[in-house]
Protein backbone atom coordinates (compact mmCIF):
# COMPACT_ATOMS: atom_id res chain seq x y z
CA UNK A 1 0.00 0.00 0.00
CA UNK A 2 2.79 2.87 0.60
CA UNK A 3 4.58 1.88 -2.10
CA UNK A 4 1.25 2.20 -4.32
CA UNK A 5 0.93 5.90 -2.42
CA UNK A 6 4.27 6.62 -2.99
CA UNK A 7 4.14 6.38 -6.74
CA UNK A 8 1.05 7.83 -6.76
CA UNK A 9 3.22 10.95 -5.20
CA UNK A 10 6.44 10.97 -7.49
CA UNK A 11 4.35 11.44 -10.31
CA UNK A 12 3.72 14.76 -8.33
CA UNK A 13 7.37 15.86 -8.19
CA UNK A 14 10.96 14.30 -9.64
CA UNK A 15 11.99 14.61 -5.97
CA UNK A 16 10.62 12.36 -3.29
CA UNK A 17 12.17 11.60 -0.62
CA UNK A 18 10.68 8.80 1.48
CA UNK A 19 11.47 9.71 5.37
CA UNK A 20 9.02 6.34 6.59
CA UNK A 21 6.67 3.79 5.70
CA UNK A 22 3.91 6.63 6.17
CA UNK A 23 5.76 10.10 5.35
CA UNK A 24 7.50 11.37 2.64
CA UNK A 25 8.68 14.74 1.42
CA UNK A 26 8.83 16.08 -2.28
CA UNK A 27 10.57 18.84 -3.43
CA UNK A 28 9.12 21.58 -5.61
CA UNK A 29 12.01 23.77 -6.76
CA UNK A 30 10.95 25.17 -9.94
CA UNK A 31 7.20 25.24 -9.26
CA UNK A 32 6.89 28.47 -7.66
CA UNK A 33 4.71 29.47 -10.73
CA UNK A 34 2.50 27.22 -9.44
CA UNK A 35 -0.32 26.89 -6.83
CA UNK A 36 1.06 24.74 -4.34
CA UNK A 37 -2.14 24.59 -2.42
CA UNK A 38 -4.25 23.51 -4.98
CA UNK A 39 -1.05 20.89 -6.04
CA UNK A 40 -1.44 19.39 -2.41
CA UNK A 41 -5.56 19.17 -2.73
CA UNK A 42 -4.38 17.56 -5.90
CA UNK A 43 -2.55 15.01 -4.42
CA UNK A 44 -5.09 14.02 -1.57
CA UNK A 45 -7.84 13.58 -4.38
CA UNK A 46 -5.42 11.38 -6.16
CA UNK A 47 -4.87 9.26 -3.09
CA UNK A 48 -8.12 9.05 -1.76
CA UNK A 49 -9.19 7.90 -5.11
CA UNK A 50 -6.75 4.77 -6.08
CA UNK A 51 -5.22 3.23 -2.75
CA UNK A 52 -8.73 4.97 -0.71
CA UNK A 53 -6.22 5.91 2.20
CA UNK A 54 -6.73 9.55 3.14
CA UNK A 55 -3.70 12.21 3.71
CA UNK A 56 -2.58 15.19 4.76
CA UNK A 57 -0.14 17.64 3.06
CA UNK A 58 1.93 20.52 4.64
CA UNK A 59 3.63 22.47 2.33
CA UNK A 60 6.85 24.77 3.76
CA UNK A 61 9.99 25.60 2.28
CA UNK A 62 11.94 22.78 4.95
CA UNK A 63 11.20 19.86 6.13
CA UNK A 64 10.91 20.57 9.80
CA UNK A 65 8.44 23.38 8.82
CA UNK A 66 6.53 20.97 6.42
CA UNK A 67 6.02 18.79 9.46
CA UNK A 68 4.47 21.06 11.55
CA UNK A 69 2.12 22.42 8.36
CA UNK A 70 1.20 19.08 7.87
CA UNK A 71 -0.08 18.56 12.18
CA UNK A 72 -1.59 22.01 11.05
CA UNK A 73 -3.23 20.41 8.57
CA UNK A 74 -4.91 17.17 10.37
CA UNK A 75 -5.72 19.00 13.09
CA UNK A 76 -7.51 21.44 11.31
CA UNK A 77 -8.94 19.40 8.34
CA UNK A 78 -12.49 21.32 7.62
CA UNK A 79 -10.59 24.72 7.38
CA UNK A 80 -7.66 23.26 5.68
CA UNK A 81 -9.40 20.52 3.78
CA UNK A 82 -6.54 18.47 4.70
CA UNK A 83 -3.84 21.41 3.06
Amino acid sequence: MSARIMNILSGFSPEVEIYSIDESFLKFKGFELYNLEELGREMIRKVKKYPGIPISVGIAPTKSLAKVANKIAKKFSTRTHGV
